[in-house]
């Protein structure tokens, strides 16, 4: 947005500073000064090409430190990897073990009588 107005703003001012040369109007002074009212509007497009650096400048700087603490955070994760995984803490989609023989009526829980 601000990268649309600055030009919008240098287009116009060149425009109107084109427009009092050529033809030497001073229709557009600034009472009390010798100064073209024209010249406000590079003046406007300068701030808007500034704020839309600082803004681009602060979204690289941002996504810089995004990555930063990313790549901290793979290395923290992966660093002190064991070489072989715990089995108490194996958590695949392993096949139950097999339930054992049914032996006696009185070795079952009271409910599956």
């Amino acid at each position: 947005m601000h990268l649309i107005l600055g030009i919008l703003w240098l287009t116009a001012g060149l425009v109107l500073i084109g427009w009092e040369w050529y033809t030497g109007s001073t229709r557009l002074l600034i009472r009390g000064t010798e100064i073209s009212a024209s010249w406000m509007l590079p003046l406007l497009a300068i701030y808007n090409f500034v704020r839309w650096y600082s803004a681009r400048a602060y979204r690289t700087s941002q996504r810089e430190l995004f990555n930063e603490r990313a790549a901290r955070l793979r290395e923290v994760r992966y660093r002190d990897r064991p070489e072989q995984p715990d089995p108490n803490f194996d958590f695949t989609n392993k096949p139950p073990a097999p339930l054992p023989p049914p032996g006696n009526v009185t070795d079952r829980p009271p409910g599956s009588n």
